[in-house]
């Protein structure tokens, strides 16, 4: 008998043999499996690790530094000043809360820098629950540091509780801020209520010698005395004075004891117009007591109070009681509402051999003059290390008006801004004819007008001509951009030889320009680029212009109608009055942002033309050809 056998027909043997056959591809077709499956899973951990690496890298496009974002919080709540930026309506406005309460991420960047917190704004009813609990935030997460306290009264007009208010405010801080910590580094406060501001200085007159900043304002100007007590006064006598600081509007500095001043570096006087609070006596006599300024700026347009002897000599004597003050460390000078015909009366009070900056803020030439129009000048004021002016108008008129009698023989910048926007259109430049040649400004590296339109027989070829060192011009909402280029790509011969104007010129800004045509623009440019070699660069520090244009002579009192200068000079020698000829500096940057008339594919050209940075509409900064499509 046979092997045994299947309904198919196998044998035990090859049924057992086709079993083990089936097994090994079942258990090689699961081990398949299972490294699929292992792929699988490292191909989807792989994803998954990809996918959180795109979004972190996703987030780095929008995540600042935190020292960014320290940068920006500084902005908005160390740098902007309280009173400007007071708001009626807000009884309870606390910045750097809200900005707490926007992410978690600005919160831990606020919380973790107490120096966010130690700027307190006491305003409205601080009783009031709301109030309360901001007050206490505030306190405790200023971690004792120096406090930067500002009083905020109501701000609505004749309101009843002004004293009321404020009081409650001055209790708080007096119950809950002067314990454990720094001294207050600064006070702040503001008030339509006069009474309300001496209760203020009376109450915490203990704590001014000891501030840092001091800063009072009142809504309007007040007749009425303001002086401290012979008791609060004393103690001024004994205390070290640390201000540094100090800012009043429609207060006189004498309502204080002039101990108080001795180390101010930065002050505001504020009184616009021509008030009897503000007497040119009070001002002289805050400098007097200010030794240390280096900053000084005066709003409005003092009460001139002061006798000034004939022959004007007698004043410069060391026995006159009103002599000149002699402010050494002053940098910066700043006087707005001044009547272009005081600028030389005013001035001259105020000795400044170190100013570098002054920005004068003109009225029209009708009024002023007041007590001081017999004034006889017998000479000029000197600005020697004087870099920076900036003149603001109304009337352009007074432009000559004010530099009719001043010297500065190193100017580097000038701004001309035309601030009369009442007026419909705006003024022709006729004046600039002799503006830039009285006085001579052979330094004078960069210029900026604004609001103005320039002709060719105002800002043509010979006015240009005056300006041998400028380098960078900048025109403003102004019209005449055509006449303007035009007159760049001339030539002159007022220095004895024929030389390119302007030829160190290499930076155009021309902003808001209506009038600009690209035609014009581009076509000098190319004829300025076309020179194969740029004159060397002029250190206007190195050169002394004051050597060149030699000493000023003495000169009468003006007269209206009065076109010569007192500071022409002979034989004004210019930085580019060189052996060799001077070839043109090519213009290397060019803005034309707020010019309706230049298209991106315009400005994108100028790169063929030798500009290497360029700045058009909606681009803040300067870019290269590399760097201009990033953007």
């Amino acid at each position: 008998m046979g092997p045994l056998t299947t309904n198919t027909g196998l044998n035990r043997v090859q049924l057992q043999a086709h079993l083990a056959q089936t097994d090994d591809l079942l258990e090689r077709l699961e081990s398949e499996r299972n490294e699929g499956e292992q792929k699988l899973r490292a191909i989807q951990s792989e994803i998954d690790r990809l996918r959180i690496k795109r979004v972190v890298l996703e987030g780095l496009h929008y995540k600042l530094l935190p020292e960014l974002w320290y940068r920006i919080f500084d902005i908005l709540l160390l740098q902007e000043d309280q009173l400007d930026s007071a708001d009626d309506s807000s009884e309870g406005f606390y910045r750097a809360i809200t900005l707490a309460q926007v992410c978690h991420a600005w919160r831990d960047l606020l919380l973790s820098n107490s120096r966010y917190w130690a700027v307190i704004l006491l305003r409205g009813d601080v009783a009031a629950p709301g109030a309360q609990a901001a007050l206490q935030a505030y306190k405790e997460r200023s971690d004792k540091r120096a406090l930067d306290l500002v009083f905020l009264p109501s701000l609505k007009v004749r309101h009843p509780q002004n004293l009321t208010l404020l009081r409650k405010q001055i209790d708080f801080a007096l119950s809950h801020l002067i314990f454990e910590r720094e001294p207050w580094r600064s006070l702040t406060c503001e008030s339509r209520d006069p009474t309300s501001m001496t209760n203020f200085i009376q109450s915490l007159s203990s704590f001014l010698p000891r501030l840092r900043s001091l800063r009072l304002s009142l809504h309007k100007p007040y007749p009425g005395p303001m002086h401290l007590s012979g008791e609060e006064s004393a103690l001024f006598m004994s205390a070290p004075y640390q201000l540094e600081t100090l800012h009043l509007r429609h207060i006189s500095p004498l309502a204080f004891p002039m101990q108080l001043f001795s180390n101010v570096r930065f002050a505001t006087l504020k009184c616009p117009g021509r008030k009897p609070e503000l007497r040119l006596s009070h001002v002289i006599k805050f400098a007097r007591n200010a030794p240390v300024l280096e900053s000084l700026i005066i709003e409005g347009n003092p009460s001139y109070d002061i006798f000034v002897p004939n022959p004007l000599s007698q004043l410069f004597t060391s026995e006159h009681p009103d002599r000149p003050v002699l402010l050494q460390n002053l940098l910066e000078l700043t006087w707005a509402f001044i009547y272009p015909k005081e600028v030389y009366q005013l001035l001259l009070f105020l000795e400044t051999p170190c100013l570098e900056t002054l920005t004068l803020y003109l009225r029209n030439t009708a009024g002023g003059y007041s007590l001081a129009q017999n004034l006889f000048l017998d000479r000029p004021l000197e600005y020697k290390s004087l870099k920076s002016l900036h003149l603001h108008y109304v009337d352009l008129g007074a432009i000559n008006w004010c530099l009719k009698s001043i010297t500065f023989p190193n100017l580097q910048r000038l701004s001309i801004d035309n601030d009369d926007f009442e007026t419909r259109g705006m003024p022709d430049s006729t004046p600039f004819s002799s503006l830039f040649h009285i006085p001579a400004m052979p330094s004078l590296t960069h210029l900026s007008l604004f609001r103005m339109i320039l002709t060719a027989d105002s800002l043509g070829e010979k006015t240009l001509s005056y300006l041998p060192s400028l380098r960078c011009l900048k025109i403003d909402s102004c019209f005449g951009t055509k006449d303007l280029l035009e007159c760049l790509g001339l030539t002159s011969i007022i220095f004895g030889r024929r030389n390119t104007v302007c030829p160190l010129l290499e930076e155009l800004v021309c902003l808001d320009c209506g009038d600009m045509q690209f035609d014009v623009l581009s076509d000098f440019i190319r004829k300025r680029n076309a020179s194969e070699s740029a004159p060397p660069a002029f250190d206007a520090n190195a050169w002394d212009a004051s050597s060149a244009l030699g000493a000023p002579r003495r000169i009468k009192a003006l007269r209206k109608g009065l076109t010569s200068s007192p500071n022409v000079a002979a034989g004004i020698h210019s930085p580019t009055d060189l052996q060799e000829e001077v070839k043109p500096s090519k213009i290397i940057k060019v803005d034309v942002r707020g010019c309706p008339d230049v298209s991106r594919e315009q400005l994108e050209s100028l790169w063929d033309l030798g500009v290497k940075f360029i700045c058009g509409e909606r681009r803040g900064r300067w870019v290269t050809e590399v760097t201009w499509k990033e953007y």
